[in-house]
């Protein structure tokens, strides 16, 4: 497991990537068919011949060396300097009250590199959650960094023919004209310095 900006170990509780290390075509697989430059980002030849393979997958180490998957690479970004998975906060915002399902991406900031935009399906459409009792709801349950700026209540989650979430098209979901931006005191605090 592997710090993917330091390549070094992650801190404790820090999500790193996981490596996997064997021999192409044997323990691995031989390589991305007719695509040398693809393999050759996810894979790093050691001395004797064997290869160090990085999975995309997100992992953390327990204190029992058990590994606990948090998301895949592109899940992840890095807001005010700290990496944040998109799918944790996912996770988390589906034990909000009021909450059916929800997806979450990274919008672009000039001040905190990226931060976090909810999309969220209620359980009742009639009656879904207020901005206000959302961002309430983050306060208490997700680190400042893990706050959604911005709240979009949309009546499904675009998915694929398998049922993953379509993430490149779910700010193209209606709004039903509910979407909602923390005021400057309600959003996660600006990095110190």
């Amino acid at each position: 497991v592997r710090n993917r900006d330091t390549g070094l170990a992650p801190g404790a509780d820090e999500p790193g990537e996981l490596l996997v290390r064997g021999r192409p075509g044997l323990d691995l697989f031989a390589g991305y068919l007719d695509n040398a430059e693809a393999t050759d980002r996810v894979c790093a030849r050691t001395a004797d011949g064997d290869v160090w393979f990085a999975t995309g997958d997100l992992v953390r180490v327990d204190g029992n060396g058990d590994l606990r998957f948090v998301g895949r690479t592109g899940d992840v970004i890095k807001v005010a300097g700290e990496n944040v998975s998109l799918a944790e906060i996912e996770t988390q915002l589906t034990q909000a009250p009021g909450v059916f399902e929800a997806a979450v991406v990274g919008r672009d900031d000039p001040i905190r590199d990226s931060v976090p935009v909810a999309y969220v399906v209620p359980r009742n459409r009639a009656k879904p959650p207020s901005r206000d009792d959302l961002t309430q709801w983050a306060r208490l349950n997700l680190s400042p960094a893990a706050r959604p700026v911005e709240w979009h209540i949309i009546d499904e989650l675009p998915r694929t023919s398998v049922g993953k979430i379509r993430r490149s098209q779910i700010s193209a979901c209606s709004s039903n004209g509910r979407s909602w931006a923390p005021t400057a005191s309600e959003g996660p605090p600006a990095p110190a310095g």
